[in-house]
Order: structure tokens, then sequence, then C-alpha cells
């Protein structure tokens, strides 16, 4: 699931970069700012998630310690 959400977000960095000049109430600004509030908090929760799921940084493999996260 996260997987799809990294992909679509990259795909929408693309997409905006040919929206830098269309108007700010354009509906298809207004949908990529909404997409990025959603997909802010999706990362957002995802990493809460795992900091719980993994313990945050007292245990051994916990979130921070791993080098990836």
């Amino acid at each position: 699931m996260i997987l799809i959400l990294i992909i679509l977000s990259s795909i929408k960095l693309v997409v905006d970069t040919y929206l830098f000049e269309t108007p700010d109430d354009d509906i298809v600004k207004i949908l990529s700012s909404r997409m990025d509030l959603f997909f802010t908090v999706a990362f957002a929760f995802e990493s809460v998630f795992k900091a719980i799921a993994y313990g945050f940084i007292f245990d051994k493999g916990s979130y921070l310690r791993e080098t990836w996260s």
C-alpha cells in the first residue's frame, strides 16, 4: 500500500512540474493541492504506526535505529 502511495506521489510531482504557470483557481491545481495534503497525512500516519509497532528509539530494531527510517 505504501509503495503504491509513493509511486502515486512521484507521478503527482511530475504532473506538478507542468502546472507551474496555471492559475491558482484551476481545478487541477486545487486537486493537486489536496493530494499534497492527503499524501502528507498518509506518510505521517505511516511513520507513527511504524514507531508504535517497532518501538521508537530504545528497543533493538526500533524505528529510529533502522537505517531506512
